[in-house]
This record gives C-alpha cells, sequence and structure tokens, in this order.
C-alpha cells in the first residue's frame, strides 16, 4: 500500500500522482489509469476519495471515462 501524507486530503494527493505520471509520461496518451477500486486498494482509502480523485482527473482535462470500460489518458 502506497502511502499518503495524512494531513492534506487523499483524494488531492491521488489526484496529484496520476497528474504527475502523466505529466512525466509514465502514463501516456490510451493508457488506462488505476480504476477507483484499484486506488482504494493501493492507498487505503474510502471508495469516495478514489472517485473524487478520478472525477478531479476528468474536469482537469487529463482524462475520460468509456462506460463499462475505464478510465483512460487523454
Amino acid at each position: 500500500m502506497d502511502e499518503l501524507d495524512p494531513t492534506f486530503p487523499k483524494w488531492e494527493q491521488i489526484r496529484d500522482r496520476i497528474a504527475a505520471d502523466i505529466a512525466a509520461g509514465r502514463l501516456k496518451s490510451g493508457d488506462q489509469v488505476p480504476s477507483a477500486a484499484a486506488l482504494v486498494e493501493r492507498y487505503g482509502v474510502a471508495m469516495a476519495a478514489a472517485q473524487k480523485a478520478l472525477a478531479a482527473l476528468k474536469r482537469d482535462g487529463l482524462v475520460r471515462s468509456q462506460n463499462g470500460i475505464g478510465t483512460f489518458v487523454l
């Protein structure tokens, strides 16, 4: 399980980590990002925090969701 800073909102830290992976090229256009369930397992957060992180990435224009398939880097 990856550690998060307990003094900073967990969903923001997850969003920032995924955004940094995109900016650094570790996640490229078309790559699938971890699902909310996978983020829950990886970071030990509530489902709501994982979903909020993914929603923020969508609002930021970094990812898109395909119903029933997953979330992908734009």
